[in-house]
């Protein structure tokens, strides 16, 4: 018998996804040790991935669910939650407070706007969101990953394309908000794809279709 499991996080951002791995682990009535030989990670990873104080990796989520039986899209769809409910709790950003985008002025202000913009659209996985922005513009899902962990600026292509994709509809408001961030930046950073242009029918889609986007 293995040791006895901790109470998940009461207020971890894992916790909905803790409460759906640690389900199915019951439903297919195996044990860690089981569920380590089954996977290529240790039972100490395993159970950190249920323990709802931390996010584990996709691949981790994806595995366990494998291993259970279950689906492991519904596993990547709930890690993908949680990974958006730590995102948003680094940014410090007061409860209920909803940033408009015409007042954006810094990266930083952009990215909260996207990605609420994104928990609005239903926060799709990497490869659905993907997906969507592929009808802007080729791009990749460590691009997304690049995004999403605020390792680079956002260009100005990768904002409009996710605007879009995300259902956003004042595609232009965007585009000036991104402006408005290029100009705050005293020194171009070469995370920052291309140079900033006057706002004008470039924000049509078929000025960033068959582009690669980079963030």
């Amino acid at each position: 018998m293995g040791r006895r499991e901790e109470p998940v996080g009461a207020d971890g951002v894992a916790r909905p996804l803790a409460v759906w791995l640690r389900r199915q682990r019951e439903r297919a009535g195996i044990s860690y040790r089981e569920l380590a030989r089954k996977t290529k990670y240790s039972e100490d990873t395993l159970r950190r991935a249920a323990s709802g104080r931390a996010v584990p990796t996709v691949e981790v989520a994806r595995a366990f669910a494998d291993a259970c039986g279950a689906d492991p899209r519904e596993a990547e769809r709930l890690r993908k939650n949680a990974h958006v409910r730590r995102s948003r709790s680094k940014l410090q950003e007061p409860q209920g407070r909803l940033l408009d985008i015409e007042y954006v002025n810094t990266f930083d202000e952009l990215r909260r706007c996207m990605i609420r913009a994104y928990e609005h659209s239903g926060s799709p996985s990497y490869r659905e969101l993907s997906a969507n922005l592929n009808a802007y513009g080729p791009i990749s899902r460590s691009t997304l990953s690049r995004f999403f962990w605020n390792k680079s600026k956002p260009s100005r292509e990768f904002t409009l394309a996710f605007a879009r994709s995300c259902g956003q509809v004042a595609i232009e408001s965007w585009a000036r908000a991104w402006e408005r961030c290029a100009e705050q930046t005293s020194t171009p950073s070469t995370n920052i794809a291309g140079h900033s242009r006057s706002l004008d029918s470039s924000i049509s889609a078929h000025h960033v279709r068959g582009r690669h986007i980079h963030c």
